[in-house]
Parts: C-alpha cells; structure tokens; sequence
C-alpha cells in the first residue's frame, strides 16, 4: 500500500483541507478493542464536533454502534479513497489507534499533506492499563523525550502515580480525558 511518487505529486499540488465553519470534524479509524472509540465519538459530538467514521474490519463495525462508511475497497485505492474522503467531509482531525498499520500510515500521510491534525492513540509506554496519546504519532514516530536522564528528571517533579485502575473503569473513564486532551493540544498547537 505504498504510495507512488506520482500520487503524493498530485495530492501535494492542492490546497490544504479548510475549514469555513469553525467545527471540528474528526474521522475516526480503527480505535482499541471495546467501546472507547465510540464513548470518545460521543463526548466529541456532545462538545460539538462532527464525528465520522470508516470501518476497515468486522471488529471495527463490531466496536462502533452508530453509523459508519464501510470501505470495502482495493488496500491499493486506500490513499487516495482516504484523501478524498477527509476533503470531501471537511476533516480537521484524525484520531486512530496505533500508527504502524498500513491503513494508518497511508491515512496519517494523507492528512499530514493537508494540515490536517493526527491524533494517535497507543496503549501506555510507562504504565500497565493506560493510553497514551500523541499529536502525529507514537513508537518511533513519537516525540516523546528519549534521554533517560530528562525523563527522570521530569518525573522526579511529577506527583505519586495513582493506584491503577481496572481495564473495565478505563474504557468508561478514558473517553473524557482524552477529549479534554485532544481540545487542549489542538489549542495550543493550531
């Protein structure tokens, strides 16, 4: 599912996706297993964003109880499907889970050639049973600090860890305190 020069050439060449009413427009694409995607989904549109979403497997349709564009095309045609599907819907966030996936990676192309912002989501670097979350990517995509000796120094001065919460309190509690994230990075970084 590599791009081709050719594609990237084309794509390039037009304006940025913009946005005329101020609303926020996320597309969602594979979240985590379980029903956070969908909780976040919620919480976006009662703050009053415009939410949509692409499933790309059973488990995705499975995981997501509302309405949804079902892509049943060529892996091939993804890039460009993807691009036109973010222009069309006037797409000015993408959230998805893990950034290594070939559709991830051609989606987070896509969007990073029209301004649009990539919202990654990732299970925890640091802590067992916790989500990080990342503008543009995780892994090694990440711009996460990488010097051990600035990581302990920062955590140094962060506050006592919170006892751990169940795998089933996450998925009901994270969406809220992703959202407020998703709000606040965009804020700063617009």
């Amino acid at each position: 599912m590599k791009l081709e020069h050719r594609d990237l050439r084309v794509v390039a060449n037009e304006p940025p996706v913009e946005q005329q009413t101020g609303t926020r427009v996320f597309l969602m694409l594979q979240g985590p297993p379980g029903p956070f995607f969908w909780g976040l989904a919620e919480k976006l549109r009662r703050e009053g964003a415009e939410v949509h979403r692409i499933n790309l497997s059973g488990g995705d349709a499975y995981d997501w109880p509302g309405e949804a564009v079902r892509y049943r095309g060529r892996m091939s045609d993804w890039p460009l499907y993807v691009d036109r599907f973010m222009r069309t819907n006037q797409v000015t966030d993408v959230l998805l889970f893990g950034d290594c996936r070939p559709v991830h990676i051609a989606a987070r192309q896509m969007a990073q050639l029209r301004h649009i912002r990539v919202h990654v989501f990732e299970e925890g670097y640091v802590r067992p049973n916790w989500m990080t979350l990342e503008r543009n990517g995780v892994n090694g995509n990440s711009s996460f600090v990488r010097d051990p000796l600035r990581i302990l120094h920062r955590a140094a001065a962060l506050p006592r860890c919170p006892t751990c919460l169940p795998s089933s309190r996450i998925q009901s509690a994270a969406p809220g305190t992703a959202i407020g994230i998703i709000i606040m990075s965009a804020s700063a970084n617009s």
